[in-house]
């Protein structure tokens, strides 16, 4: 069926107003205004649904491999936009870091307290997010491996959900 196709524009499409607030952030040189923790918690909620999907599509995408890519995408259809927008966001966080206010030269006024971790904090963080991303994915594929969901895997799954 080609019903995937315009239905993966609707998944590209959910994606268009993360990419636009980046640019809006590149336009605009700074990143002021955006809370650096709603983006790492967005992040890593996003992260985790991804995660979850990943390990209960499993079997779906070893059936997929086997029949061919093309022979089940709309069932994947919800899965991929989770992942185009988990891919969409995490530059937000990146770019915020690269706008941090502290690297721009732009101070809070005098007497008032900044909310804003400071662009070490910031980086740090962001840094340990992407290790355990990285490490959740490899334990994911470790424990999948080519055998259907174990009990811990399934575990796993419903911890990251």
């Amino acid at each position: 069926s080609r019903l995937w196709v315009p239905l993966s524009g609707l998944d590209v499409g959910t994606a268009i107003p993360s990419l636009l607030q980046v640019a809006v952030i590149w336009r605009s040189r700074s990143a002021e205004g955006l809370s650096f923790w709603t983006l790492l918690l967005g992040n890593t909620a996003q992260f985790a649904q991804l995660a979850n999907a990943t390990i209960l599509k499993w079997p779906q995408f070893q059936f997929c491999f086997s029949a061919g890519l093309m022979a089940c995408q709309t069932s994947l259809l919800d899965y991929y936009q989770l992942l185009i927008l988990w891919l969409a966001f995490l530059p937000i966080t990146a770019t915020f870091i690269k706008f941090h206010p502290q690297r721009t030269n732009r101070r809070v006024d005098k007497g008032k307290k900044s909310s804003i971790p400071s662009f070490m904090v910031c980086s740090s963080l962001f840094a340990a997010y992407l290790i355990v991303v990285i490490s959740a994915f490899t334990t994911i594929f470790a424990l999948s491996g080519s055998r259907p969901c174990t009990d811990a895997l399934t575990t796993f799954a419903d911890l990251l959900g």
